[in-house]
């Protein structure tokens, strides 16, 4: 029988968590299992796990669909967005 390293093998309660996140991610964006984005969710929280990463909102946010790290990429493109027009409003074009 071949056995996976440490760092490769899950154990019930970490899959158990995993699954916590990953529910959490597909009920914060409106998402189905089985859509694609679920999968590469998926994907991404298992491989971030793997890596060492444990804490649920450090997972969330490395995989990119956490929702902090959304609003503030939100924010900062209203930012960006105002900070054209009012440029465009005080430089306007010949």
């Amino acid at each position: 029988m071949h056995s996976l390293p440490r760092s490769m093998a899950l154990l019930p309660h970490e899959m158990n968590e995993i699954d916590r996140i990953f529910q959490d991610i597909l009920r914060e964006r409106g998402l189905s299992q089985d859509c694609e984005t679920a999968e590469v969710i998926a994907r991404r929280i298992l491989s971030c796990y793997q890596r060492g990463i444990r804490e649920s909102g450090a997972l969330k946010y490395m995989t990119g669909f956490d929702k902090r790290q959304r609003t503030l990429k939100r924010t900062s493109t209203v930012i960006r967005k105002s900070r054209c027009r009012s440029s465009q409003e005080s430089h306007p074009s010949r």
